[in-house]
């Protein structure tokens, strides 16, 4: 999975002034990967945040 990034503290709010050139850019700013991911690590993350899907 791809969610090595997710359960990082170093976030910042996606908006539209900040998103308006992200095609130009390279890579990823989301800090997705190919695996090395911490499963609890990333539910512990979508818990704090209160995310339900």
């Amino acid at each position: 999975g791809g969610y090595r990034g997710f359960y990082s503290r170093n976030t910042i709010p996606l908006t539209p002034k900040v998103v308006d050139d992200i095609h130009k850019r390279g890579g990823t700013i989301l800090g997705s990967s190919r695996g090395g991911h911490d499963t609890s690590k990333i539910v512990d993350s979508i818990q704090d945040r209160g995310i339900n899907q």
